[in-house]
């Protein structure tokens, strides 16, 4: 196998016996590429500018019209926020308990169903005089 591997230097003799490559870049691609990069980018800009236009007056026509199932009124003045956390805790409790005990705990759930709400204390003695309901077993 007579094959040589020698370095190949490559280039024109001339290139070679100089030492350095003599011959220069081509400039005119580079400008073609320079020139189509910059309009791609300036059609880009300019689409994306469009669009945000586009979508903007899209939005303020929406905008307009309340949604239907928005209520009247608008949002709060401003948040609401809680600034005596043991008085809300308090009369929290308080709405709690009355809705465990006392007449106010005695409510109509659904009427004509007959389904009442009582307080806790008394659905327990009613469950353990009558029991809980069951499936008579068939026969």
């Amino acid at each position: 196998m007579g094959h040589s591997h020698q370095p190949s230097s490559g280039g024109s003799p001339e290139s070679i016996r100089a030492g350095h490559e003599l011959t220069d870049v081509k400039i005119a691609p580079l400008l073609q590429f320079a020139v189509m990069l910059a309009i791609v980018a300036a059609l880009t800009m300019w689409g994306t500018v469009k669009m945000m236009e586009a979508m903007e007056t899209f939005f303020a026509g929406r905008e307009a019209r309340a949604h239907p199932m928005q209520s009247s009124g608008g949002a709060p003045a401003g948040p609401l926020l809680q600034t005596d956390e043991l008085a809300d805790y308090k009369r929290y409790q308080a709405e709690k308990a009355l809705g465990v005990s006392g007449d106010s705990a005695y409510t109509w759930v659904d009427k004509p169903a007959g389904i009442v709400r009582v307080p806790l204390d008394r659905a327990r003695e009613l469950v353990l005089q009558q029991g809980l309901p069951h499936r008579a077993p068939e026969k």
